[in-house]
């Protein structure tokens, strides 16, 4: 039986087929993602927030810093509670 040895560059695999994206920051919220191709495509991560608004506060569960709260709602509960004061006013 005859051995056959061919080596390969994993180098020149990647440089003949390697790809380039982008995604660059426009510094106001949105970023732009050009394709291999050179398509250009707008993510504008406000308007996604604003139009998504409803789902992301009525949806959860939310994980902040490790706790999970069943809603958002429940998040910003917990917030007022931990931080909140009680003002008195005296005549």
């Amino acid at each position: 039986m005859k051995t056959i040895v061919q080596n390969i560059s994993f180098e020149e695999i990647v440089q003949t087929y390697e790809t380039v994206t982008t995604l660059v920051d426009n510094t106001d919220g949105t970023y732009t993602y050009t394709s291999e191709d050179g398509t250009e495509t707008i993510v504008d991560v406000p308007g996604s927030v604003v139009n998504q608004f409803g789902n992301i506060v009525n949806e959860g569960p939310v994980t902040v810093n490790g706790e999970t709260f069943n809603t958002i709602e429940e998040y910003i509960e917990n917030i007022v509670t931990l931080n909140e004061t009680v003002t008195v006013f005296k005549r």
